[in-house]
């Protein structure tokens, strides 16, 4: 019994060393393991709190950006508060009642004139216009001006040399005063007398119907309408879409009535409103940006800035709802040139108000809109120069815009 209890004694202290020393080996791996996950977290940690660190970074530097676009919105903004505001007190001391007066007083307001608030409406939805046709400008202004393909040169490449006379013929690409083709006129007449008011005198037409627009057109001295003009616009505008090398130039551009009506509608509220101390700020005609960027026509948009792609513009001109006349305005040469079919009809003193607009909003678009301060050293705010061609166009012989009661129109010969 002793030495069986002695011979277990040491069998269990055997186990227990053994035991010992395992666990001692277990427990420094685990260490070993351990330190390296530390370490492992540790950097992931440091690795988070930079990349936090440069996310705040660069959320600050972009709230700084914002800050600084609203200080400079906001100044603008509290300009035309201030505005607002002074027109506001105004429109007040003018409602007040006289204190002498026993009765309460009614105040009278014009329906057709715009209150305080409409107006502000207004001069915000002007605004975003500006902003989002100048963003569209900007957009396009680090493009380089390109020659034209009818201008370039596979000797001179596309360098400041510009190849003003080319080798191959430009222009003619057809005659606008040829006799009409019998077969294209028969098949149009053949759409035409579809209308159900085809068999009526022209006189009973309906002014909106199809048979009336195409009869004006085919009356000799029928005075022709809005629409009528715009229509032969979109052709030459699709004309040079299609076939651009039939045009003088590639650079130039068709713009309708709606142009010429709205600029001159609106000129006395340019002139009205008062510039900052560069001489801008002035309130332009709804639209002006637009026609400037080329991103809005009635039939298809160009997308061509004015001063940068185009150098030419044609547009015809309504005067008092009875004669129409043509300008074309040139941007390099700050010229302006009048065609008139009937030169007797306007004076010099009509003529010279018709163009005042003109001459003076076009040059100031241009320096407005100037996405770089090198563009708007470029231009000027000085006034365009015009004058009315007389050499090469053909007159009226036949008729004159006083027979206008013998056929009436709508807006115009």
């Amino acid at each position: 019994m002793i030495f069986f209890g002695l011979g277990f004694g040491n069998i269990c202290a055997s186990i227990g060393i053994g035991r010992l020393k395992s666990l001692k080996h277990i427990t420094l791996e685990d260490l070993n393991e351990k330190e390296a996950k530390e370490k492992e977290e540790k950097e992931a940690k440091e690795k988070e709190e930079k990349e936090a660190k440069e996310k705040e970074a660069k959320e600050k530097e972009e709230k700084e950006a914002k800050l600084a676009a609203e200080d400079w919105l906001g100044e603008a903004k509290l300009e035309e508060e201030a505005k607002a505001k002074e027109a506001a007190e105004s429109a007040d001391k003018a409602k007040e009642p006289d204190e002498s007066a026993a009765e309460a007083s009614v105040v009278l307001m014009d329906k057709d004139e715009d209150t305080v608030s409409d107006v502000k409406m207004q001069e915000a939805r002007r605004l975003a216009k500006k902003d989002s046709a100048l963003a569209a400008i900007r957009g396009r202004s680090e493009r380089d001006r390109k020659l034209a393909p009818s201008q370039q040169s596979p000797f001179q490449g596309n360098s400041t040399a510009k190849l003003i006379i080319s080798n191959t013929k430009v222009g003619r690409g057809y005659d606008p005063f040829a006799l009409p083709d019998k077969q294209l006129t028969k098949a149009l007449m053949d759409h035409v007398k579809k209308d159900p008011n085809w068999r009526k005198s022209f006189d009973r037409k309906p002014k909106r119907c199809l048979s009336y627009w195409y009869q004006v057109i085919r009356t000799p001295l029928a005075w022709l309408m809005d629409t009528h003009m715009d229509a032969y616009i979109n052709v030459l505008t699709l004309r040079q879409r299609n076939n651009p090398n039939h045009f003088r130039s590639e650079r130039i551009c068709f713009l309708d009535h709606l142009f010429s009506r709205m600029w001159r509608d609106k000129y006395g509220e340019f002139k009205r409103s008062e510039p900052d101390h560069n001489g801008l700020g002035r309130r332009l005609p709804g639209g002006s940006w637009d026609l400037y960027a080329g991103i809005v026509s009635t039939f298809c948009a160009s997308n061509k800035t004015w001063g940068v792609d185009i150098d030419e513009i044609y547009a015809p001109v309504n005067f008092q709802n009875d004669h129409w006349i043509a300008i074309w305005i040139s941007i390099p040469k700050r010229h302006i040139v009048v065609w008139d079919s009937i030169v007797k009809h306007i004076s010099k003193a009509e003529l010279d108000e018709i163009m005042e607009p003109f001459l003076t909003m076009v040059p100031y678009l241009l320096v407005e809109c100037a996405s770089t301060d090198e563009e708007r050293i470029k231009y000027s705010l000085e006034p365009f120069t015009y004058e009315r061609q007389t050499v090469g166009v053909p007159q009226c012989i036949a008729g004159d815009c006083e027979e206008r009661e013998a056929n009436p129109g709508e807006d115009g010969a």
